[in-house]
């Protein structure tokens, strides 16, 4: 393998392969998610381009519900699902271990709203502890300058939420303890006209820390946690006190489009991608 974690030859993706290899799986009852590696391979990514890299292929769906699947042209009856069935559907993943670096990069499917991939990561990153002891594998989100650029500067600011933390005097009556309370006072910030937006060049300032959510929003106190919504065909959430960038999506073909992304066109775009992502972490 190319990387070498401790200086004695801990691979991470060897270590990525071997996780990989005991087809993991979980059941999340909170979430009603279930996902279980089905697939694995090595990838090879053309010549010139070095490092590790491996696709994997995760069944991911939602369990917990009884029902019942139909055929939408009715030739085929009505078949049960049960409590313990999951409806899950393959996404693809590709991941990729730079030469000489002790991280590693991965692009992963995104149908609707799923997030497989944190159940992966999680799952891998306590898994990889549980086997070194003292070391500790950590991740975030990343999109390459360019990418980010654009979609910041043609977002739209949504909606603002801010909170406060404030003191709740207690009351001997109505089964007081007449202890003070602490709590926090949510407060949504979005404009009133329908479809009207805040000014996309709120946006960079507001990220990058150059003016506060009080200066922005005329706000009389400071408060404890402020989320903003984007949109730019794609909506999402940033909380700014947490730091990092937005989690973004990178589209593949036409936007809507009906058909999914065949194997050369999902890892061919992803490759692509992380090569760019790569060049980045290493500049």
């Amino acid at each position: 393998m190319a990387d070498n974690l401790d200086g004695n030859g801990l691979s991470l993706s060897g270590e990525w392969d071997a996780f990989n290899a005991t087809a993991p799986h979980d059941a999340d009852i909170g979430a009603r998610r279930y996902w279980e590696v089905t697939t694995r391979a090595a990838h090879t990514p053309g010549a010139g381009i070095g490092g590790a890299w491996f696709t994997s292929t995760v069944d991911y769906g939602p369990y917990g519900l009884r029902g019942r699947v139909r055929d939408t042209k009715g030739k085929k009856s009505a078949r049960p699902v049960y409590v313990d069935d999951a409806t899950v559907y393959p996404h693809r993943h590709l991941v990729h271990v730079p030469a000489d670096t002790k991280g590693a990069l991965i692009a992963s499917e995104v149908m609707g709203r799923s997030r497989v991939y944190r159940r992966l990561l999680e799952a891998f990153a306590i898994w990889f502890d549980q086997r070194h002891a003292g070391a500790t594998l950590e991740w975030s989100v990343m999109a390459d300058d360019e990418f980010r650029e654009e979609f910041l500067d043609a977002a739209s600011l949504l909606a603002v939420t801010v909170k406060q933390q404030v003191s709740v005097p207690g009351y001997s009556d109505a089964n007081g303890s007449g202890d003070t309370v602490v709590a926090r006072v949510t407060t949504k910030i979005e404009p009133a006209g329908w479809g009207e937006r805040f000014p996309g060049k709120w946006i960079k300032p507001l990220l990058e820390g150059d003016t506060t959510p009080q200066a922005a929003f005329a706000l009389d106190f400071e408060p404890v946690e402020v989320v903003i919504v984007l949109a730019k065909g794609q909506k999402r959430t940033i909380h700014l006190d947490a730091g990092g960038d937005p989690l973004l999506l990178y589209p593949l073909g036409a936007p809507r489009r009906r058909d999914r992304p065949s194997a050369d066109e999902f890892f061919g775009d992803a490759q692509a991608t992380l090569v760019r992502l790569a060049q980045t972490l290493a500049s």
